[in-house]
């Protein structure tokens, strides 16, 4: 009976880790180079970095394809009114996707590097 309730233990535990991460959707906007650029022009933004980015995407049959695509990632900010703007470029399609726009960034020399989220910022208020 030890061995049974021991393995059943197992199996949830086992069950429990193995789906403790799970691939989720969220809305993206996407437009054309010159609708993206006016609006990040119009903000004041500037580019701070850019990345070769790899994203699962879906396929047939509504399942993820197992060789993510290959996508350029970058970030444009504005120091002054601490906006930015997080893109991807799709190069199969010449289409470039916000997915992550807001305020209040902190720059590099405002980090406390001791930490991963400052909940007391003003922006929750």
């Amino acid at each position: 009976m030890f061995k049974i309730i021991s393995f059943i233990l197992f199996l949830l535990c086992f069950n429990s880790i193995s789906h403790s991460a799970a691939w989720n959707e969220k809305p993206v906007m996407c437009a054309s180079h010159e609708e993206t650029f006016i609006t990040i022009v119009e903000k004041g933004e500037e580019l701070v970095w850019t990345a070769v980015q790899f994203t699962k995407v879906k396929g047939p049959n509504d399942t993820y394809r197992e060789e993510p695509e290959i996508l350029i990632s970058a970030y444009y900010v504005n120091q002054f009114t601490r906006t930015y703007t997080l893109l991807e470029y799709h190069p199969k399609y010449l289409v470039y996707c916000v997915t992550s726009w807001g305020t209040d960034v902190l720059l590099t020399d405002e980090l406390d590097p001791n930490t991963y989220y400052r909940p007391d910022r003003s922006v929750f208020q």
